[in-house]
C-alpha cells in the first residue's frame, strides 16, 4: 500500500471522527434537555436517560480520538498543511475542544453525577441543579460552535 492510499484512509478516519463527535454533541444537546425534563418528573427515568448519555459520550470520545490519531498520521505523511493559516486555526480549535471538554464538560458531568448519586440532600439543590444545567448548555453550545468553525475552515481553506 502506497503512502497516498494510507493518507486517504487516514483522511476518511479523520472525517469520520469529526462526524461522530459532532453528531454525538448534537445528540447530547437533545438528550440533556430530555434528561432534565424526565428527571424533574420521574427521577428513575431521568437516571436511565443519563446512563444513555454516558454511553454517547464514550462514542464521542472515540470520535475525537480518531480525529487526533488520524490527524497526526496525516501530518506525518503530508506535513505541508502545518504551515497553512486555516490549518493552524483548525488545530487551535481542536485544542479548545479538548480544553472545553476537560474543564467545563468534566465539571458539568461531575456535578450531574453528584445529583444522580445523591444519598443525602444537597444544600441549595435547586440552585445547584440550575447552575449545572446552564454550565452543560454552555459547554455543548461552545462545542457545537467550535465544530462548526472547523467545518467552515475545512471547506473554505483560506490562506
Amino acid at each position: 500500500m502506497n503512502m497516498q492510499t494510507v493518507y486517504q484512509i487516514l483522511k476518511v478516519l479523520h472525517i469520520y471522527g469529526f462526524i461522530t463527535a459532532i453528531g454525538i454533541t448534537m445528540a447530547n444537546l437533545i438528550a440533556y434537555r430530555q434528561f432534565w425534563r424526565q428527571y424533574a418528573t420521574d427521577r428513575t427515568q431521568g437516571i436511565t436517560t443519563f446512563q444513555v448519555i454516558q454511553k454517547l459520550q464514550i462514542a464521542g470520545g472515540l470520535g475525537m480520538l480518531a480525529v487526533f490519531l488520524a490527524g497526526i498520521g496525516m501530518l506525518t505523511i503530508h506535513g505541508a498543511f502545518a504551515s497553512l493559516l486555516w490549518f493552524q486555526i483548525k488545530l487551535g480549535l481542536i485544542v479548545l475542544i479538548f480544553i472545553n471538554g476537560f474543564t467545563l464538560g468534566r465539571t458539568s458531568a461531575t456535578g450531574l453525577k453528584t445529583i444522580i448519586e445523591q444519598k443525602q440532600p444537597i444544600p441549595n439543590e435547586t440552585e445547584f441543579t440550575m447552575a449545572i444545567q446552564r454550565r452543560m448548555q454552555r459547554f455543548l453550545t461552545i462545542q457545537i460552535f467550535l465544530f462548526s468553525t472547523i467545518v467552515f475552515l475545512s471547506v473554505f481553506r483560506f490562506t
